[in-house]
C-alpha cells in the first residue's frame, strides 16, 4: 500500500502546482468570550496568535482583529454610517465580494431576525489581512434558534485567489517541471535549505498517505521540526516552475 501511495504522489505532484488550502477542524463552540472589555474567543486563521475575527457572544462578530488595525472583514449587508449591517451566508468568496472594513456585525440582524437557515450549515465569507496580504476564507457556523455554533474554517493561502464555502481540498493547476533544485541535509531532524536560482514562494510537505502540509519558507530554508519522523515528500514551487523530491525526517 505504501508503494502504491508513493507512486500515486509521485505521478500526481511530478508536474503539478496548486494553491493551498490552510482548513482547520474546531469542536463545536458558541464561542463566547469571557472577558469583561475584550472578546477573546474568535477565529485565528494563520495560527499566530491573534485573532483575525472575534467573537461577543456567539451572536456577534468583530471584523477587526486585537490589534485594533480593522483589518479583517466579513460579507455583509448596509454600511456602517448607514446604522451598520447583518452578516450574510454566501458561497463564493473573492473580490467582488460586499465586505465591510471595520466595525461589529451581527448575525441575527441585531434581533430582528437571521437570514441563516435554522439548524442547518452555513458559510460566513471573509477577508483577511495576513502580513499585509489579503486573502479569502469562510468560516462554517449553525444557527439553532439561539446561537451560532462554529464548526470550522479555512483560507486560501495563495494571496487574491477565491475559495468556495466549505473547500478544503486543493484547486490543481499545470506547470512545468524546470525547476533545478537541490535539498539539503537530507535525511534532517529539523530544517532543509534549497539551493536553486529561483525564490522559494510555497512549499509543502506530503506524508506516505497523501496528507499535505503547508510550509513557511525564509531565504529557502523550511524548518520542518514539527513533523514526526519518517518519509515524506517536499513539493517547493517558484512562479510557474515546481519540483519534488523524497525526503527523510529523523
Amino acid at each position: 500500500m505504501k508503494k502504491i501511495t508513493i507512486l500515486l504522489i509521485t505521478f500526481l505532484l511530478a508536474n503539478i502546482s496548486f494553491d493551498q488550502i490552510s482548513y482547520t477542524d474546531m469542536p463545536d463552540s458558541t464561542l463566547e468570550a469571557t472577558g469583561p472589555l475584550w472578546a477573546d474567543e474568535g477565529i485565528d486563521f494563520d495560527n499566530d496568535g491573534t485573532l483575525e475575527i472575534s467573537t461577543g457572544d456567539g451572536i456577534y462578530l468583530n471584523l477587526f482583529d486585537q490589534t485594533w488595525t480593522f483589518e479583517s472583514r466579513i460579507w455583509s449587508v448596509g454600511y456602517a454610517n448607514a446604522g451598520w449591517d447583518h452578516v450574510q451566508a454566501i458561497t463564493a468568496i473573492d473580490a467582488n465580494g460586499n465586505f465591510e472594513s471595520f466595525g461589529d456585525g451581527s448575525m441575527d440582524n441585531w434581533g430582528a431576525g437571521t437570514v441563516f437557515p435554522l439548524n442547518q450549515d452555513a458559510y460566513i465569507a471573509v477577508e483577511i489581512n495576513l502580513s499585509g496580504i489579503i486573502h479569502y476564507g469562510w468560516v462554517r457556523v449553525m444557527w439553532n434558534g439561539t446561537e451560532f455554533i462554529y464548526k470550522d474554517y479555512a483560507y486560501n493561502s495563495t494571496p487574491g485567489e477565491a475559495i468556495n464555502a466549505g473547500q478544503t481540498t486543493l484547486a490543481i493547476a499545470e506547470y512545468t517541471n524546470t525547476m533545478k533544485v537541490s535539498y539539503y541535509p537530507n535525511p534532517t531532524k529539523d530544517y532543509i535549505s534549497i539551493k536553486t536560482d529561483h525564490v522559494i514562494e510555497e512549499a509543502h510537505l506530503i506524508n506516505i498517505l497523501g496528507k499535505i502540509t503547508a510550509l513557511n519558507v525564509s531565504n529557502n530554508k523550511i524548518n520542518i521540526s514539527s513533523a514526526p519522523s519518517g518519509v515524506y515528500f517536499l513539493h517547493v514551487r517558484a512562479e510557474k516552475n515546481n519540483t519534488i523530491k523524497k525526503i527523510i525526517k529523523l
